[in-house]
């Protein structure tokens, strides 16, 4: 390739991973529009190290599903960053209000994996995450059975969710 194509397609890798940086901050910024100050705070005190690691060179092949379960974030930062994940790639609904944080902030290993089969919003489950972005459910259940933030259009400081 001569020097001129070089610099074009260098000049169009740069805009198009500026474009997914700007998509990924406006992703985040929603969800912790969606939240409570608290969880905000704890996620931004948690975050920082998690998001270095996350934001580092990628080893050859090494999947995001993969980099979350080696850099180990507290529940609460890996379900913020699961949620971003599946709003970019997959579409889904992105909020977590007050009620389904505090599910994460209770249990360790709860996980955004039992989606609503009304929206697609992922609710909480106990599991595990797999390298490949599955998710092993716990055995004997696990599923966290609360209304559906998105579906009942439920918005933080109103109280008790209700089905």
């Amino acid at each position: 390739m001569n020097g001129a194509t070089v610099r074009r397609l260098e000049a169009l890798e740069a805009r198009a991973s500026e474009a997914r940086r700007r998509s990924e901050d406006a992703a985040c910024d929603a969800l912790l529009a969606t939240m409570v100050p608290e969880h905000v705070a704890m996620i931004r005190a948690a975050a920082g190290p998690h998001l270095r690691a996350l934001a580092a060179p990628n080893p050859a092949g090494e999947t995001f599903a993969a980099r979350l379960i080696r850099t180990d974030p507290p529940a609460l930062v890996r379900a913020a960053l699961m949620l971003v994940a599946w709003h970019l790639f997959e579409g889904r609904p992105l909020t977590l209000p007050d009620y389904v944080a505090e599910v994460y902030v209770d249990d360790p290993s709860a996980l955004p994996g039992n989606p609503c089969d009304g929206c697609g919003y992922c609710m909480p489950m106990r599991g595990r995450l797999l390298p490949i972005g599955a998710i092993k459910g716990a055995d004997g259940g696990g599923v966290y059975v609360g209304p559906c933030p998105v579906c009942t259009g439920y918005r933080n400081g109103q109280g008790a969710a209700s089905a």
